[in-house]
């Protein structure tokens, strides 16, 4: 483990940040005493950047569905124009871009600086232990670049900001901040779109530049969002765990927690850990990091998914009045609707959260109590209107992906294009690197 860790490896001196990190304060700040004080500034996850910009954060956008065996394309505005009347997504509106491998597990993307139809994807393959970073062009469905993130297993989530990249390594507890990676030129021939390329023992390592630890296994971190001088972290607990390794650590509840990013003490990093900045009323095992502003009663509440209900909660965070924070739940599933076809009385699984032009995306599935592999699921998508507190709808985006292939399985990510083209708006312009991403056409396909 530390000799992988340490192949290849920089890493950043404390109080440190790295190039092109528009979040980072040199040095920190170590006086935030409420949630207000936080989101004054801006706070970055695949699904929400905080507070959102007008220019970029619109309700038609298309986004990016990334589940255990697809990459798919979701766009809201086409939504009357292909209404099959049934409640399904057909091809037209939430096709696949990308057709991975049973339980390849894609679980973040961000852009590829100078192309504008490549993204990288955080893949985690079931049965490997190792997670990798793919450079995909997703007009093509070619594979430029395989890297390995060395030391890191069952990763859940990238974040870029900057030039770094931020991987919760949920196996061993830690956010790993990575060197964003070079892309391949362009007469770069394609690797093979194969699940034996992750085996390849020529594989490069990804450059990391630091590991925030303090957190560990039990903890089960699932979702990051990255603030100048902290990492607001998603913690699920080991309720799904088996009793085994739950013996193994002290116990460990679901919670919202915080990291200092500019930390090395354990003590230190923990801080926050240890006082009422921790939000432990969403549910059990929650996911998903997200803000809002409430165009009602003007308070900024916090949204993310009680997984083991299927429920989306909301969570005042500003005025934040410490210990008393204003829960609510926003929206849980009617038991007696059918979702799937055929029916399923299995468990729900709620997972992968996005909000753009006040309204929430998020995704679940049937586990069929757990005894189906989760490559086998159903993914439904749901539209909830934050200002009306009403859904719009919950929609199967299944069917087979070809006939000799499972479903999608398990949603993992849902990716907004504010996110997306983040760091390439803030490139100043005539920056040859300023290719921000787009949509590959349909019809190209």
């Amino acid at each position: 483990f530390f000799i992988s860790l340490l192949s290849g490896a920089a890493y950043a001196q404390e109080g440190t940040c790295s190039a092109g990190d528009e979040t980072c304060s040199p040095g920190g700040n170590t006086s935030y005493s409420t949630w207000g004080d936080l989101v004054q500034d801006t706070i970055i996850a695949n699904g929400n950047i905080w507070p959102p910009n007008p220019d970029l954060d619109k309700a038609d956008n298309c986004m990016l569905v990334l589940s255990h065996s697809s990459i798919h394309r979701y766009c809201p505005k086409d939504d009357d124009k292909f209404d099959d009347g049934k409640g399904a997504l057909d091809r037209s509106r939430a096709f696949n871009l990308f057709r991975g491998h049973v339980n390849v597990r894609f679980r973040g993307a961000f852009y590829v600086e100078g192309y504008k139809h490549r993204l990288w994807v955080l893949v985690s393959p079931s049965g490997i232990k190792k997670d990798f970073l793919e450079e995909i062009d997703l007009k093509t469905g070619v594979v430029y670049q395989t890297l390995r993130i060395p030391g890191t297993m069952d990763a859940h989530d990238a974040v870029r900001v900057g030039k770094s990249v931020f991987v919760v390594d949920t196996r061993n507890g830690d956010i790993v901040e990575l060197e964003l990676p070079k892309p391949a030129p362009q007469n770069t021939p394609p690797r093979a779109n194969k699940n034996d390329r992750f085996k390849d023992e020529n594989i490069k390592n990804v450059v990391v530049i630091k590991r925030h630890g303090g957190f560990t296994r039990i903890d089960h971190p699932n979702n990051v969002a990255i603030h100048k001088d902290l990492i607001v972290t998603s913690l699920h607990g080991g309720h799904f765990l088996k009793p085994s390794v739950q013996e193994m650590y002290p116990p460990s509840r679901s919670r919202i927690s915080l990291l200092d990013r500019h930390e090395t003490n354990t003590d230190e990093l923990l801080k926050y850990d240890k006082s009422d900045f921790v939000i432990d009323t969403i549910g059990q095992s929650n996911h998903g990091i997200a803000f809002y502003k409430d165009p009602k009663t003007q308070e900024v509440k916090m949204l993310s998914l009680d997984t083991q209900s299927g429920a989306l909660v909301s969570i005042v965070v500003s005025p934040d009045d410490k210990g008393k924070r204003s829960r609510e739940i926003l929206w849980e599933p009617d038991l007696d609707k059918d979702y799937f076809t055929p029916k399923t009385t299995g468990v729900l699984f709620a997972k992968g959260l996005a909000v753009q032009g006040n309204v929430a995306y998020f995704g679940f599935c049937a586990r069929e109590g757990l005894r189906v592999p989760v490559y086998y699921t159903h993914l439904v998508l749901t539209a909830f209107d934050l200002v009306e507190k009403k859904e719009l709808w919950s929609k199967s985006a299944e069917e087979p992906l070809h006939d000799k292939m499972p479903r999608a399985g398990v949603p993992n990510q849902i990716v907004t294009m504010e996110y997306l083209n983040y760091d390439c708006m803030n490139l100043p312009d005539g920056d040859e690197k300023k290719v921000c991403f787009e949509w590959p056409d349909r019809k190209e396909w």
